[in-house]
């Protein structure tokens, strides 16, 4: 234990104890004289100002894997249409959206009528439940907390269903728990593709038939695909519903422009569905939440094929390397590598606490998952960072792993 806190730049201030049980091996436990919190408990990530102050770190230095941010961006385009629309910013902004949606039409083969557009994915998803204020909510955990968070805000009924985490290796084995849920008319049924956090991708083929059934019911449903952006051309054809949204069905494609984009300083996200869904969503909101940068950093974005198509040789790249390194330790456990993050698995909470303790000192910092449903403190998310960062981290968490075991 000397040689890795010697090269993790231990202080005397925190020790290792280690207490060893026949039953549940080796447990790891961190004192702390100031008290600080160890793990980060339910915590949301991607907040750099208050890793900072919890953990005394200039917020420039903090390396935050916590959040699944693009880290080849913002792009020049999008710096440059900001920087431009600076001039704009003393006047309302365009509460019809009308140029960006343009651009995301095109981008999607879709008409601008078709389009939700706002203040961030979380901004749309509220939108869309405020309008149609399902009986009940179905929500696959774990999950995305807003996905709960919203509907109970309004004081709607949710339901959340487990899917045990062993299933999520397996996108059939998931679909076929998930088309045992009891879905009826009136119900909002939401579905995660890519899937946060576990990294599972359903292909169309896969989940074309279960969301049929769910729509054919008499329900809505949600298909957040805010992640899906990160995969190559062929991989989204494949997967994506929004050839599925139209005025003939209950659904609504959610998209984000914060992650992959790399603003989420700014936020714009937004929702493809029916034209007669769209114009009545669109006309009980307030069109003004869509700031003018936002909607400046959208348009040029989409339009910037060249960023995206380095987007997408970076994470062929990047998960290479992670499946390189992390997929054959026997000390984790590594879920599907689909998207820009990752989900894993220690063997015990105390080993995840310990790493995600020592990470924290360094500046780095991971997810834990100890907020999500049917998860817990031994599951980490690793959002896919630039080859240097991932490098540093995996020599950081290899080294916290042999000198534990």
């Amino acid at each position: 234990m000397e040689r890795v806190a010697a090269c993790l730049g231990l202080s005397e201030t925190s020790w290792l104890i280690r207490t060893h049980s026949s039953q549940k091996g080796w447990k790891m436990r961190m004192k702390n004289v100031d008290n600080r919190t160890v793990i980060g408990g339910g915590m949301h990530g991607g907040r750099v100002t208050e890793y900072a102050e919890m953990w005394h770190h200039n917020p420039a230095q903090i390396v935050d894997f916590s959040a699944n941010i693009n880290p080849n961006g913002p792009p020049v385009s999008v710096q440059q249409a900001v920087a431009e629309a600076m001039g704009s910013v003393m006047h309302y902004p365009d509460a019809r959206q009308w140029q960006v949606k343009q651009v995301l039409a095109a981008y999607h083969g879709c008409s601008p009528e078709q389009l939700v557009v706002g203040n961030g994915a979380t901004e749309v998803m509220e939108l869309l439940w405020r309008w149609l204020m399902p009986k009940r909510t179905l929500i696959f955990t774990p999950a995305f907390g807003e996905y709960a968070a919203i509907p109970r805000r309004l004081r709607l009924q949710v339901q959340e269903i487990p899917i045990p985490a062993k299933l999520w290796q397996d996108p059939v084995a998931v679909l076929n728990a998930m088309g045992q849920a009891k879905v009826l008319p009136g119900d909002l049924v939401v579905f995660n593709n890519p899937h946060n956090p576990t990294g599972t991708r359903f292909t169309r083929v896969q989940w074309q038939a279960t969301v049929a059934r769910w729509l054919e019911k008499g329900a809505w449903v949600f298909m957040d695909e805010a992640f899906l952006d990160f995969l190559s051309l062929p991989e989204q054809n494949a997967t994506s519903g929004v050839f599925w949204a139209d005025n003939h069905r209950q659904l609504a494609i959610l998209r984000s422009a914060t992650k992959v984009l790399s603003i989420p300083g700014l936020r714009f996200g937004y929702g493809i569905t029916g034209e007669k869904w769209a114009s009545q969503v669109n006309q009980n909101r307030d069109g003004w939440s869509v700031n003018s940068l936002a909607q400046a950093a959208a348009t040029a974005g989409f339009q910037d094929q060249k960023f995206f198509q380095n987007t997408h040789q970076w994470l062929t790249e990047e998960l290479a390397y992670v499946r390189q390194h992390w997929e054959g330790d026997p000390r984790l456990q590594l879920f599907p590598l689909n998207v820009n993050f990752f989900l894993t698995r220690m063997s015990t909470p105390d080993m995840a606490t310990f790493v995600y303790d020592q990470l924290a000192r360094q500046g780095l910092f991971l997810r834990s998952c100890a907020s999500f449903t049917g998860l817990g403190t031994e599951y980490l998310r690793v959002a896919v960072r630039s080859r240097v960062d991932n490098q540093r981290l995996w020599a950081l968490v290899s080294q916290l792993l042999n000198g534990l075991l």
